[in-house]
């Protein structure tokens, strides 16, 4: 029953971002970008595991340069063997679509650790949980790799609570462009 609801979540919230103008969703992700920036370094953060946009998600192309050009080594989702790593990636470096359409590096060179995640989803909850594309790859990650972990979302993905599983990761905060909401337990 709840991976029904999931799913009917899934679909609605999806929905709901193809209606989102290119615009409106640039504009978010350059708020995000700031806020996002300003908190790492103040945290002190150096190795970033980030999303590469896809679909309707926020855009993280300016993301991932700034933290480039700020010194903070950055790191992609790869996935390999059904498995997702966290791989280097630079700017200019040759990328490759895999079988979603996604980008990843050619080049890999997986991470052994990263201070942050920035993680995509379909719909975030303002309790810290977070509805992805159902295939489990960051839940799993996220098991394996100990982090402070932050949803990256457009307002309009916000919801009040989402239906969870046991095997569902919370996050440690959700930025959008109008907020930055911060929890005390998450996934680390």
């Amino acid at each position: 029953m709840l991976k029904l609801e999931k799913r009917a979540l899934r679909q609605k919230m999806m929905q709901i971002g193809s209606e989102i103008p290119e615009v409106a969703r640039v504009e978010a992700s350059r708020q995000i970008a700031e806020k996002v920036i300003e908190f790492v370094e103040q945290k002190g953060f150096l190795r970033i595991f980030c999303y590469i946009s896809y679909r309707n998600e926020v855009p993280t192309h300016d993301l991932l340069y700034a933290l480039q050009q700020r010194g903070i080594e950055t790191f992609v989702p790869c996935i390999l063997e059904e498995k997702m790593w966290a791989v280097r990636w630079c700017p200019g470096m040759p990328m490759r679509k895999n079988r979603w359409g996604i980008l990843e590096p050619q080049k890999i060179e997986i991470a052994k650790a990263v201070d942050c995640a920035l993680l995509p989803g379909v719909a975030f909850g303002k309790d810290g949980s977070r509805l992805g594309y159902g295939g489990g790859y960051y839940d799993r990650w996220l098991t394996e790799n100990s982090c402070y972990t932050i949803g990256i979302c457009g307002s309009w993905q916000l919801q009040e609570s989402l239906p969870t599983e046991e095997h569902d990761i919370f996050l440690n905060a959700i930025f959008s462009e109008k907020q930055q909401i911060f929890f005390t337990s998450g996934a680390n």
